[in-house]
């Protein structure tokens, strides 16, 4: 998506999304059909969808009549993050998370919700800022 801001490629916290949504990939392909349970594809399916969330609302691009939008969907974006980690700290004790893979996953989502927060608020005061 281009807009008058650029690409959503610029957009760091959409990249970090993209990565974290082809490391779980990858990891996810490793654990095998007997373990995936409906918390395991649940926590998949909402990593992923982080990423979509904020190209969503970047489409909308950051005229005044549609900034809105953008926020709503960032806001979803976000939402997707809380629910990933509720969905990975109740998998904590799973056989599919090595001692290292769990730390690395939590430390991943927890910093792409901690920076859609801030981007939430900066979308916020440009909101006011064109009023």
């Amino acid at each position: 998506a281009v807009t008058d801001y650029g690409s959503l490629d610029n957009l760091m916290i959409f990249n970090r999304s993209k990565e974290l949504a082809i490391y779980v990939l990858k990891w996810a392909e490793s654990v095998t059909k007997e373990q995936q349970n409906k918390a395991f594809q649940e926590f998949v399916g909402e990593t992923l969808k982080i990423g979509a969330k904020l190209a969503g609302g970047y489409s909308f691009g950051f005229e005044a009549d549609y900034l809105g939008a953008n926020i709503a969907y960032t806001k979803k974006a976000l939402k997707c993050c809380n629910l990933a980690l509720a969905l990975l700290q109740a998998q904590k004790n799973e056989k599919y998370f090595s001692k290292h893979q769990y730390p690395i996953f939590h430390e991943q989502i927890f910093e792409i919700r901690n920076d859609i927060g801030i981007y939430v608020q900066e979308l916020r005061d440009r909101f006011y800022n064109l009023k």
